[in-house]
C-alpha cells in the first residue's frame, strides 16, 4: 500500500493537468481508506465463544460475525496456503480477511492473522476460517459443545467455477459497453454542432479557465477510452493468470479497470455539464 501511495504522489509531480491530478488524488484516498480498513480490521480481530455464539469481531462493530454453536456442524486444524486464498492473500502470505478460496475446502469466509494458527469450522451457511491466539483453547471449547472434528475433501463446484467464468464476462462487457458510450457522447456533442469551439477543462485560479479546442477534447477522451480499453485488455488477463491461484475470485481484479471507467466518465460529465447548465 505505502509503495502505491509513494508512487502515485511521484506521479502528481510530472503533470499539470487538474483532472489527472484528481484523479490520483481520488485513486490514492481510495487506496488508504480500503487500507486502513483492513489495517483497523486485522489488527483488532478477536474470537470468543459465549453461550450460544462463536463472536469474531473487531473494532469495526458492523463487520462482527456471530455464529451459533448449534449450527456448527466440524472444525478442523489446517496450514493454510494464505496466497490461495484470494486477493488480500496476493499481497501477503500473513493473513487473509474476506472470502477466499481454499484447496480442498472450498469457499471460506476468512478472519486469519496468522497461517500458522488455522481452525476452520463449517455450518449449513458456509464455511469459516479464524486464527485465534490460542487454537488449542479454541479448540476445547468447541469440543465442550460436541463439535468434532473431521477433515472435508470438498472438490471445486463446477457450479462455482462457471459463475466465475460468467463474473468475468459481465464484467468485461459492461465495463466495455460503458467506456463505448463514455466515447460517444462528446462525440455525438461534436459532430452534431452542439459543443462551442473551445471547451474550459482546467481551472487555474478561482477566476481564470484554460480552454482548449473542442475536437482535442473529444480526440483526448478517444484516447483515453483506448487506454481504458487496453487497461480492461490487461487486467482480463491478469485475471485469467491469477485464476490459476484463485479458482473462485479471480475476477474481483475486474474492479480495477471498472473504476477507471469511472474516473473517465466523470471527467467528461465534469467538462461537458457546465456547458449545458
Amino acid at each position: 500500500m505505502a509503495l502505491g501511495v509513494l508512487g502515485l504522489l511521484f506521479a502528481l509531480q510530472f503533470t499539470n493537468s487538474v483532472h489527472i491530478k484528481s484523479f490520483l488524488i481520488s485513486v490514492i484516498i481510495i487506496i488508504l481508506m480500503v487500507g486502513n480498513y483492513y489495517i483497523l480490521l486485522v489488527n483488532t480481530l478477536y474470537y470468543r465463544i459465549d453461550e450460544e455464539y462463536l463472536v469474531i469481531g473487531s473494532i469495526l462493530k458492523f463487520n462482527d460475525v456471530e455464529i451459533r454453536l448449534r449450527d456448527i456442524e466440524f472444525y478442523s486444524e489446517r496450514i493454510t496456503l494464505i496466497n490461495q486464498s484470494g486477493i488480500p492473500g496476493l499481497f501477503s502470505k500473513r493473513f487473509s480477511v474476506g472470502k477466499g478460496y481454499i484447496e480442498g475446502l472450498g469457499k471460506v469466509n476468512m478472519f486469519i492473522t496468522s497461517s500458522k494458527k488455522a481452525v476452520y469450522f463449517g455450518t449449513d451457511q458456509g464455511y469459516y476460517a479464524i486464527s485465534p491466539e490460542n487454537p488449542h483453547e479454541m479448540i476445547t471449547l468447541l469440543k465442550k459443545e460436541n463439535i468434532m472434528e473431521k477433515n472435508i475433501f470438498r472438490d471445486v463446484q463446477e457450479s462455482d467455477v462457471l459463475r466465475s467464468v460468467e463474473t468475468v464476462r459481465q464484467y468485461l462487457l459492461f465495463d466495455a459497453v460503458l467506456i463505448m458510450m463514455v466515447i460517444s457522447f462528446p462525440v455525438i456533442l461534436f459532430y452534431l454542432g452542439y459543443l462551442p469551439n473551445y471547451i474550459s477543462v482546467t481551472l487555474v485560479s478561482e477566476s481564470l479557465l484554460s480552454y482548449i479546442p473542442s475536437k482535442i477534447f473529444v480526440n483526448n477522451t478517444i484516447f483515453y477510452g483506448a487506454m481504458n480499453i487496453l487497461l480492461l485488455l490487461v487486467f482480463t488477463v491478469l485475471a485469467k493468470t491469477y485464476s490459476r491461484i484463485d479458482r473462485i475470485y479471480y475476477y474481483r481484479l475486474m474492479i480495477v479497470p471498472l473504476l477507471a471507467t469511472f474516473f473517465l466518465m466523470l471527467y467528461v460529465i465534469n467538462t461537458i455539464l457546465p456547458i449545458f447548465i
